[in-house]
């Protein structure tokens, strides 16, 4: 096919299609059925670039060609090579075997999804971006290059299943949000002072929690970052192991860079920033345990903030004391109206603090 506009084409069928298209502008060119198809596109304009069917094999190469998206589905196998020209968004949603190699491609992948399966992408030389990448329940696997989340973009992971498999990863104004899933990155991890990180918890199904987790060879937290984690579980929450090194991990993290959503325990919370040695990795985790007053009441006067601050180390050194605040009051907002019309002055709570 040489030269033309035209709104589709669609191979299949179970035989063999050997194709070559050049200069054309296209909305959407599929490959599916259960045969081969095989096809050169060069120095034209596709709207949609598709690989389909559950029996197909598909072999597609682009040069100097401009494709606003490729999509993998199907149960097939499809290798798709894009030489020079540009790609701006790629979705992989099936159980085949898909491959997606770069080279030389001068602008950034803007979007990269996986919703089913495993997707692969190599690129040949180390530059390439892609903005943001989401994946819902699958595997992406990029290799070629080292990645940096910035301007803004976010790289986001939803289910227990969910894995993005990278070389170098860099996070720095951007947003990596693990959710349940796992970040493996092979050799170096580093999310500087101004990035956003979020990590998700649920019920892991056998009573307790899982969350999502960071793994690499080398990781590096800064001082200057936020990190929520949020979640929602019936269980009684735990510490959090938020990220594993298998060589170095450095961080200067504080229970300040921490925010805690869908915690449903008053006076519970994130208390702390550790590492453990665990079977041969370092192991970050946030601490979870009994906070202090002056952590959980905020936007109070100054009378008030002091009496807390000073009330404080008592409740946590008194587990009675502790206990009869915890108990007391279902939530913050309650205790923090009572605190300020005086109910701080209960016999109760003079009987706790004069032991």
């Amino acid at each position: 096919i040489t030269g033309g506009t035209f709104s589709n084409a669609l191979f299949n069928g179970d035989g063999v299609n050997d194709v070559t298209i050049t200069g054309v502008s296209c909305g959407e060119i599929e490959f599916g059925g259960d045969g081969r198809n095989s096809a050169n596109i060069s120095n034209s304009g596709v709207a949609l670039l598709k690989s389909s069917g559950d029996g197909a094999s598909n072999v597609v190469n682009t040069t100097g060609s401009m494709v606003d998206g490729v999509e993998f589905s199907g149960a097939g196998t499809s290798i798709f090579g894009v030489t020079g020209g540009g790609v701006k968004a790629v979705k992989f949603d099936g159980l085949g075997a898909y491959e997606l190699a770069i080279t030389n491609n001068g602008s950034a992948i803007a979007d990269v999804s996986v919703y089913e399966g495993t997707g692969n992408i190599t690129f040949n030389t180390s530059g390439h971006e892609i903005n943001n990448i989401y994946v819902s329940n699958g595997t992406l696997n990029v290799v070629g290059t080292d990645l940096t989340v910035t301007g803004g973009n976010t790289y986001q992971l939803e289910a227990d299943a969910a894995v993005l498999d990278v070389n170098n990863l860099t996070v720095q104004d951007g947003t990596l949000d693990v959710g349940l899933g796992m970040v493996n990155v092979q050799s170096n991890f580093v999310a500087e002072s101004g990035s956003h990180l979020m990590t998700a918890f649920s019920e892991d199904g056998f009573g307790g929690n899982t969350n999502g987790l960071i793994k690499g060879q080398t990781l590096e937290f800064q001082s200057d970052l936020d990190w929520l984690i949020y979640g929602s579980s019936s269980n009684a929450l735990s510490d959090f192991l938020l990220a594993s090194a298998s060589s170095n991990l450095n961080y200067d993290l504080s229970t300040g860079n921490f925010t805690l959503e869908g915690n449903t325990e008053w006076l519970l919370g994130i208390n702390g920033v550790t590492n453990r040695l665990e079977n041969g990795a370092i192991n970050l985790y946030a601490t979870y345990g009994q906070l202090g007053l002056d952590d959980i009441f905020t936007d109070t006067d100054p009378e008030l903030q002091k009496a807390l601050e000073d009330l404080a180390p008592y409740v946590k050194n008194d587990p009675d004391l502790q206990r009869y605040i915890r108990d007391t009051w279902a939530d913050q907002a309650s205790a923090e109206a009572d605190f300020t019309a005086g109910l701080i002055r209960t016999p109760e709570m003079a009987n706790a603090l004069m032991g």
